[in-house]
């Protein structure tokens, strides 16, 4: 009630404020000016709050003073109270989520336009390809990942491994593609410089979209949802891995940190010119493929390899799988025709849903018991 008992700045804010202000070119009565304007607006904000919740308070306090006076029945102060609340939650939930945030449905169904490479790409119905758009802030714009599965695209909390392929591979393999476009390159020319661009080619990078009204470049170079490898090649550490990256055939070769190399004990890659594995279905959360080969193989999957929730099942028995080329999932798969599932299952999850429903059952128990003891309170005779 009284805001000017109290400081609005924090520790060092007042003061580094004014300085920011005064090295913009403003003289100091201007900087004095705004920051006097500044508390006035945060005492008006701060003293509009305590005003409202000291009206709730009070019209709270009120309600109750009659039900203990025996003027109010207790149904009436619950759907007193509940109103109060729900009051006090919409006008403070009204300052985040205003009156534009609420559209018809119409206007949120195609919240981005297609473009004509979006279009070109769409036609495309495999589900087996990924996208590269080089036509706008690739990593910070989530615009492409609305049509398409997308290498780039944008989230707050990106992985610290996939930032740093990003950092030393992807930003590398965007300015090959963008300094071949610069010199009028022909198909042949655009073939070979995808054929040299091993990383975007093992994300399955399909389509390069470079001007949003010209049709998208395609890449013949890039590997599929998951192949075989005949050939391992073992790093020591994370640096040499991820080095390594810019030297090597995909198609044929796995590069594989040493800390993972129990995962092949005892095993030998062989080339087996019929093998082959393909996916059948796309889940966010569950991807199914098919194999089929005459000896063991190692397959590698163009997905990130997340080991704190991913597991893998072959013919429905958990099986293990293990990081190769910086970021992918590899693992072993016996020989003959099998069906193999990725599917997204953390154990934290599952831990909080039972303790969910453990919470949600006991609180329906009390509910039910709390019914139960004051429909037997009002039937008891009275003395």
């Amino acid at each position: 009630i009284f805001p000017g008992m109290l400081d609005f700045f924090k520790a060092d804010e007042y003061d580094s404020m004014k300085n920011q202000i005064i090295q913009g070119g403003n003289p100091p009565a201007t900087a004095q000016s705004f920051l006097d304007n500044l508390e006035t607006a945060r005492k008006a904000i701060f003293k509009a709050d305590v005003l409202r919740t000291f009206l709730l308070i009070s019209m709270s306090a009120g309600v109750l003073w009659m039900y203990f006076k025996a003027k109010i029945d207790r149904v009436y102060i619950v759907l007193t109270i509940a109103f109060f609340i729900v009051a006090d939650m919409w006008s403070v939930d009204r300052r985040y989520l205003g009156t534009e945030n609420f559209v018809p449905k119409a206007r949120t169904q195609v919240p981005f336009t297609k473009s004509p490479a979006d279009e070109k790409i769409l036609e495309d119905k495999d589900p087996d390809y990924r996208v590269l758009n080089i036509s706008l802030s690739t990593f910070n714009d989530a615009s492409t990942s609305y049509w398409h599965k997308s290498i780039g695209g944008y989230h707050g909390a990106k992985m610290k491994r996939y930032q740093e392929l990003i950092d030393f591979q992807i930003d590398k393999c965007i300015e090959t593609i963008t300094g071949t476009l610069k010199s009028h390159p022909s198909d042949s020319s655009i073939r070979f410089a995808f054929s040299g661009l091993p990383v975007l080619n093992m994300l399955n990078t399909r389509y390069v979209i470079y001007n949003p009204d010209a049709a998208p470049l395609q890449n013949p170079s890039a590997l599929g949802n998951a192949w075989f490898v005949s050939t391992v090649r073992f790093v020591k550490t994370a640096d040499s891995e991820i080095t390594a990256l810019s030297n090597f055939n995909p198609r044929t070769t796995t590069i594989v940190d040493e800390r993972f190399k129990n995962e092949l004990d005892q095993f030998t890659p062989k080339a087996d010119p019929e093998a082959h594995i393909q996916l059948l279905s796309y889940k966010a959360n569950e991807l199914s493929y098919e194999s089929n080969s005459s000896s063991e193989q190692l397959a590698v999957f163009s997905e990130i390899y997340y080991k704190d929730g991913w597991n893998a099942y072959v013919d429905g028995k958990l099986s293990p799988h293990f990081r190769a080329n910086y970021v992918l999932r590899a693992m072993r798969i016996p020989a003959g025709k099998h069906s193999i599932v990725y599917k997204f299952e953390p154990t934290v999850y599952k831990t909080g849903e039972g303790i969910s429903f453990a919470m949600s059952a006991l609180l329906l128990l009390s509910v039910a018991a709390s019914l139960f003891m004051e429909g037997k309170n009002q039937f008891r005779p009275k003395a």
